[in-house]
């Protein structure tokens, strides 16, 4: 986020309408998560197999232990998804953006946006975390 929150701070003059400005920094802020998922799949592909990521202290400690291990074993499992599948379906369902928000941001179509949250849902429900 800080590198994002940079960007946007050194290109401030080229945000036209301000008006747009949420649009604007939301973008940069997928655009350099994105990135770095890229950059992180190329790092990965280069290493050793590691250590899957430990969710179990992610959820508040004042949740029911069913929402706790709900939580884990959903974020589990969005961390198998494919890297370009991942951020389309935690934009949309997590983050509450819309199509054409995600399509603006990953500089892709929107039906391009659909077809990868239709896969990451299809894959999703087939390893029955979603119904």
């Amino acid at each position: 986020m800080q590198d994002a929150f940079s960007h946007a701070f050194l290109n401030l003059d080229r945000l036209d309408d301000p008006a747009r400005f949420e649009g604007w920094l939301r973008q940069i802020l997928v655009g350099t998560a994105h990135k770095r998922t890229r950059r992180l799949v190329l790092f990965k592909a280069l290493q050793p197999a590691s250590e899957p990521i430990d969710f179990d202290d992610w959820p508040s400690p004042s949740a029911s232990p069913e929402t706790r291990a709900e939580l884990v074993r959903l974020m589990t499992a969005v961390q198998r998804l494919p890297a370009t599948e991942r951020l389309i379906f935690v934009s949309r369902r997590l983050e509450g953006m819309t199509v054409p928000e995600i399509a603006e941001s990953c500089d892709v179509s929107e039906a391009t946006v659909k077809r990868r949250l239709g896969d990451a849902v299809e894959r999703l429900t087939a390893w029955g975390v979603l119904s």
